[in-house]
């Protein structure tokens, strides 16, 4: 068991360095298509003008965009802050989410398909209401999308390490989304970020876009699966222009409903995927054991797993101009066996999947 672990860690880390792609030229002086910038905000009044500001800095041609933001229901001060924000330029349009359109939907893919229907891009881009986007984002994004010819990009996404607890949930995402972006080149789509998205019109629409996906409480999980199914290309672009800021889950509580928001779309990849993350899952109990048999293999092959794992996450952040600390790197063993861990048994608690406010079956 342990050495299946640490071979799939190996492997990964070959895969990240000799297959690693980019699909776009650093080159942006092509002509803009349109675009439309979709966000959907609950309760953000917190980051949201901070997110806000980094939209007014974009670089795309301004005549090329237009933005789209709905407030989905908000009981702080996040509908003052939007209408304000549109206020001041005619590309700009509010949209208030106030009932389901469909028993299909959940909260958020059911505000996504409405604003989805109003906006007139050739390609939509999606990001949330914490988010802040770099000046060339929306470039970069449609620069992959051209270049490759590809209907779906998927972009990259950085938590802000403001301290230890942020730093280990920096890291845990880097971890992902290494492993999405090896599978992705290795011509595997295994699912996008609603955070950090690309979808072309064309691709939206044969889709039928979020309204005509299974109930989901992970809506980009699902609509990477309907962009596959119907063999639309689909690119996993990693770059400094296209990195995306998010904060941190504040408290366990918090950080154990995304992560048990997100296993639902883990149990929907196909099975050689989910035996693949368990192994991950078990390698921690089987170490423990080993360690009771023999004691010096079970830390050196410890080690080596800890090794090989913080080199992938290493040049896989590195990729993006960010500089992981080795402390971050040696501590964040234990960050992720309590987590995971924790995940698990969250995950397999009779209790409902809770995200912003809402309540999911």
């Amino acid at each position: 068991m342990t050495f299946i672990v640490i071979l799939q860690d190996f492997l990964l880390y070959l895969g990240l360095v000799f297959n690693f792609k980019n699909h776009n030229s650093s080159e942006h002086n092509f002509e803009h298509p349109k675009i439309s910038v979709l966000i959907a905000a609950r309760n953000e009044a917190k980051f949201l003008p901070h997110c806000l500001q980094s939209l007014e800095n974009l670089k795309y041609d301004i005549d090329k965009i237009e933005f789209i933001l709905a407030n989905d229901e908000s009981i702080d001060e996040t509908e003052s802050i939007i209408k304000a924000w549109v206020s001041r330029a005619n590309n700009r349009r509010y949209l208030n989410i106030t009932t389901q359109t469909t028993k299909t939907m959940n909260g958020k893919a059911n505000a996504l398909h409405q604003m989805a229907t109003l906006a007139q891009g050739e390609y939509f881009l999606f990001t949330d209401a914490d988010c802040e986007v770099p000046a060339y984002w929306a470039n970069d994004m449609v620069a992959s999308a051209v270049n490759s010819k590809s209907d779906l990009v998927t972009g990259i996404t950085k938590v802000k390490p403001t301290d230890w607890y942020a730093s280990m949930q920096a890291i845990d995402w880097w971890l992902t989304l290494g492993m999405v972006k090896v599978a992705s080149d290795a011509g595997v789509v295994l699912t996008s970020m609603g955070n950090n998205m690309l979808i072309s019109r064309n691709a939206y629409r044969a889709i039928g876009g979020f309204a005509s996906l299974p109930l989901t409480v992970t809506e980009d999980f699902e609509i990477a699966k309907a962009v596959k199914q119907l063999k639309f290309k689909a690119v996993h672009q990693v770059s400094s222009e296209n990195l995306i800021f998010t904060h941190a889950q504040e408290t366990l509580v918090e950080l154990l409903a995304q992560r048990k928001r997100w296993l639902k779309g883990v149990m929907g990849l196909p099975f050689y995927w989910k035996i693949m993350l368990g192994l991950q899952a078990m390698f921690f109990p089987f170490i423990l054991i080993l360690f009771s048999i023999n004691p010096g293999l079970a830390a050196a092959l410890w080690m080596a797993k800890i090794l090989t794992q913080s080199l992938f996450i290493k040049d896989f952040a590195r990729s993006t101009g960010t500089i992981v600390l080795p402390y971050f790197l040696i501590t964040f063993e234990l960050y992720y066996i309590f987590v995971s861990w924790s995940t698990i048994l969250y995950y397999f608690w009779p209790a409902k999947v809770k995200w912003k406010g809402r309540q999911y079956e």
